[in-house]
Order: structure tokens, then C-alpha cells, then sequence
């Protein structure tokens, strides 16, 4: 008896997308010169929990599976990032609408395609090349959605300095490091749950600013 012949898989023009867009993103975080590659990974050993880090791994994970195997699993992981991207859309559609989707959504999301082990991951079911099987969607999701809110608190706490001080750069000069918030004062407001209007006032008062005139308000 002839076996029957498997259909092709067909995907729709959103699934399409997310996988370009992933493929992207990824292309983005592992090609570079030898140069830049060595730079990432003294950087990735200075903090094990930075970009450079994560980009690190991608790099690995690609050297040992090859682009083309990449490539494929591009639109796994294209649709774990819907999964995503649905879970945490289902009771906010605008959730996302403030940011791009190919150039932060996404790349916000890749950051937690991880297996549990905590290592880069691109694999679901019984097939894995390399490392292990990515955490499930709602677990990245809540990881994702912290990350998003923050951002968001970030922005609007920016808004209220320019507003309030005419000063927009007052919560991120006040930290050591311009691209790590991990000492500012405006992370352990986000994390009590401080106002961004509340928290600027106070901070703009600490340093005894001068508050912006009417045409800033």
C-alpha cells in the first residue's frame, strides 16, 4: 500500500513575520568581526547577567548548530514569541503599542528564550540539537511583562522630569551607570510602587532643581 504523502506545513503571514523578525534579531546579536566578538566576551564575563551575555550564547549556540539549523528554528521560535505576544495582549491589546515590534518586542522576548537551566534555548518537544527545550509561554510572558512595565515606568518617569524640571536626564544621571539601573533610586521606587509624578518630585527637590517654567509643563 503507497504511503500517503505528508502535506507541507503552511504558516500564516503573522507566524511568517515573527519568524523574520526573530531571525533578525538573531542575525543582529551573533554576526560581528572577531574583534567584536572577543569585546562581547569580555564583557560577558565582567557581568554574566548583561546583553553581552546573552549575545555570547547565541554566538556559541550558532557555531556549534550552524545558520541553517538557526534558520529553522527561527519559526519555533517565532511562534513561542506569539504565544508571548498573545498571552500578555489577551486583556491589553495596547500592551505592546507602545514600542516597535521587530526592533524591541521581539528582542525583549528572545531574551528569555531560555531553557530551564537558564542557557539560550530554541527547541520545544522532542527535538533538540543542542542545550535544552525553551521555557514554556506563560513563564517568559511574566518575565517579558516585568520587563515592559518597566521600561514604561522608566519613560514615564522621564516625561514628568522634563515636565516637572525641565530636565529629562535628572533619573538616569542619578546612577552610577547611564545603562544600568540596578543602583538608581528610580528602581526602588518602581519596585515600592512610587508614582513616576511623586518620585520626580522628590527627587527633583533633593537636589534642589529649579522647576521648569509653563512652557515645559
Amino acid at each position: 500500500m503507497a504511503r500517503k504523502k505528508k502535506e507541507p506545513e503552511t504558516y500564516t503571514a503573522l507566524q511568517v513575520e515573527a519568524a523574520l523578525c526573530v531571525w533578525e534579531c538573531l542575525n543582529e546579536w551573533t554576526l560581528g568581526s572577531e574583534a567584536q566578538v572577543a569585546k562581547l566576551e569580555k564583557a560577558a564575563k565582567k557581568d554574566p547577567h548583561s546583553m553581552a551575555a546573552i549575545r555570547v550564547e547565541w554566538i556559541e549556540m550558532r557555531e556549534q548548530c550552524g545558520s541553517a539549523e538557526m534558520r529553522s528554528q527561527s519559526i519555533v521560535l517565532g511562534l513561542w514569541c506569539l504565544e508571548i505576544y498573545d498571552i500578555l495582549t489577551a486583556n491589553d491589546e495596547e500592551f505592546f503599542s507602545y514600542w516597535s515590534y521587530d526592533w524591541e518586542v521581539i528582542p525583549a522576548m528572545l531574551k528569555h528564550a531560555v531553557c530551564k537551566d537558564g542557557k539560550a534555548s530554541m527547541y520545544r518537544g522532542d527535538y533538540i540539537y543542542t542545550g535544552g527545550g525553551l521555557i514554556d509561554a506563560h513563564s517568559a510572558a511574566q518575565l517579558v511583562a516585568q520587563e515592559f512595565a518597566w521600561l514604561r515606568y522608566e519613560d514615564d518617569c522621564k516625561s514628568q522630569a522634563r515636565q516637572q524640571w525641565a530636565y529629562e536626564e535628572l533619573v538616569t544621571d542619578d546612577r552610577k551607570s547611564r545603562d544600568d539601573p540596578s543602583d538608581s533610586r528610580m528602581l526602588s521606587a518602581f519596585e515600592q510602587g512610587e508614582a513616576p509624578p511623586a518620585f520626580v518630585k522628590w527627587l527633583g527637590e533633593k537636589y534642589d532643581l529649579t522647576p521648569a517654567g509653563p512652557g515645559f509643563r
